[in-house]
C-alpha cells in the first residue's frame, strides 16, 4: 500500500431557509486596516505573512471592488471610487483617477481596477482564522465556500464565528417563509497526495489502463486515461465517483441565538451532491495525487489505484526505493 495523507479539503456550508443579500453584507463588512503589509519581492502583498487578530478580515472583494488589501498586484487603471463615511452613517461617493487616490487617504476607499479579474456574484474574503493562519472564504447567495484545510472541523468553526462577528447583526439574510435556517456541511473536493516505493514506465501505464476501459466495456470505473508529455509529466486518469448511497452531512439548525450542530444526516436531494462526479488520478514518477468529491471514496480508490500498479508491476517498474517504508494511507 502506498504512502498518503490528505493535502486539502474544499468545503461548502449551504444556507437553508435562507437567502444571503451580497450587496447589504459587502455594505456592512469591514476590512482590518494594516498599514505597513509584508510584501513579495514583485511588490504585491505577502498574504501568508499577515497577522492580525482573529476573525478580522484582511480583504474582501465583491465584482470590481475591493476593501482592505489587495491578495495580487494589479496594473493600476481604470477609475476608483472613494467612499466617505460620515458619522450619521451616510455615504458620498467620487470617482477620481488613479493619480489622485492619495487625496483621501484619510477616508474609505473602494477600489475598482480594471485589470483585475472579478466575480460579481461571490463576495471573497481572507479570514485570519487565527493570527497567521489566513484562509480563503468564498460567499455566495446559497452557500460559503472554504478551502485550505485538511478536515472539516476548523471549517465549520470558520461558518460560526464569520455569522457570529460579521453576518448575524448585519440584516443581509432574506428569510425563506416557513422555514428554519441551517447550514448543511459537506466535502466539495478532497485532494490527497501519495507517495509509492517504485518509479514508473508512465507510457506504459496510460496504455495498460485504456485497455482495461476496453476490455471491461461499460462496466469499468475507467472514464479516460491521458498521458501528459509537455509541462509536468504524468498520467491523468479519470474514475466514475457516484455518490455513496450513505453519504452523510452535518447539519446545523439555528435555535434563535445561534447555530447548533446537529448529528449527520442523509439528504438524498441535497443540490449538487446527487451529480455524477469523477475521481481524478494524477501518476508522475513515484507519487499520484487524487481528487474526489465524495471524500469517503478516498480509501476504496486508493486501494483500487494501487491493486492496477502491483498487479502490472512487472511491466511499469522501474526502480524501488527502500527507504519509503509500507502503512495504510491516513484518511479522513
Amino acid at each position: 500500500m502506498s504512502r498518503g495523507s490528505i493535502s486539502l479539503l474544499t468545503i461548502m456550508a449551504y444556507l437553508d431557509g435562507g437567502t444571503f443579500d451580497l450587496d447589504r453584507l459587502f455594505e456592512s463588512l469591514e476590512a482590518y486596516h494594516i498599514p505597513n503589509p509584508p510584501k513579495k519581492k514583485n511588490g504585491s502583498i505577502d498574504i501568508e505573512k499577515v497577522k492580525i487578530p482573529k476573525n478580522a478580515i484582511i480583504s474582501i472583494q465583491y465584482g470590481h471592488y475591493i476593501k482592505g488589501l489587495e491578495s495580487k498586484k494589479t496594473k493600476p487603471t481604470g477609475e476608483y471610487e472613494i467612499v466617505v463615511r460620515k458619522k450619521n452613517g451616510k455615504t458620498k461617493t467620487y470617482v477620481d483617477e488613479y493619480s489622485n487616490i492619495d487625496e483621501y487617504s484619510n477616508v474609505e476607499k473602494i477600489k475598482r481596477p480594471g485589470s483585475k479579474k472579478t466575480f460579481p456574484h461571490q463576495i471573497t474574503l481572507i479570514y485570519s482564522f487565527k493570527p497567521g493562519v489566513n484562509i480563503n472564504m468564498f460567499i455566495f447567495s446559497k452557500s460559503i465556500k472554504i478551502a485550505g484545510f485538511k478536515s472539516q472541523g476548523p471549517c465549520e468553526k470558520m461558518v460560526r464565528n464569520l455569522w457570529k462577528h460579521h453576518i448575524v447583526d448585519a440584516d443581509c439574510v432574506v428569510m425563506e417563509n416557513g422555514k428554519e435556517l441551517s447550514f448543511i456541511f459537506e466535502s466539495a473536493m478532497t485532494n490527497t497526495k501519495f507517495e509509492t516505493p517504485y518509479k514508473y514506465k508512465l507510457a506504459r501505464v496510460n496504455t495498460i489502463l485504456n485497455r482495461l476501459k476496453e476490455l471491461q466495456g461499460e462496466d469499468s470505473p475507467i472514464i479516460m486515461s491521458t498521458y501528459e508529455t509537455t509541462g509536468d509529466t504524468g498520467v491523468t486518469l479519470k474514475l466514475k465517483a457516484d455518490k455513496p448511497r450513505d453519504y452523510k452531512h452535518n447539519v446545523w439548525t439555528w435555535d434563535g441565538t445561534d447555530f447548533v450542530g446537529s448529528t449527520c444526516k442523509t439528504i438524498p436531494t441535497q443540490r449538487k451532491t446527487d451529480d455524477q462526479k469523477c475521481t481524478t488520478v494524477t501518476l508522475y514518477d513515484n507519487k499520484y495525487l487524487m481528487s474526489f468529491r465524495y471524500d469517503t471514496l478516498v480509501e476504496e480508490t486508493a486501494k483500487f489505484f494501487d491493486s492496477i500498479l502491483k498487479k502490472y508491476a512487472h511491466k511499469i517498474n522501474v526502480t524501488m526505493d527502500s527507504h519509503i517504508e509500507k502503512f495504510v494511507p491516513v484518511f479522513v
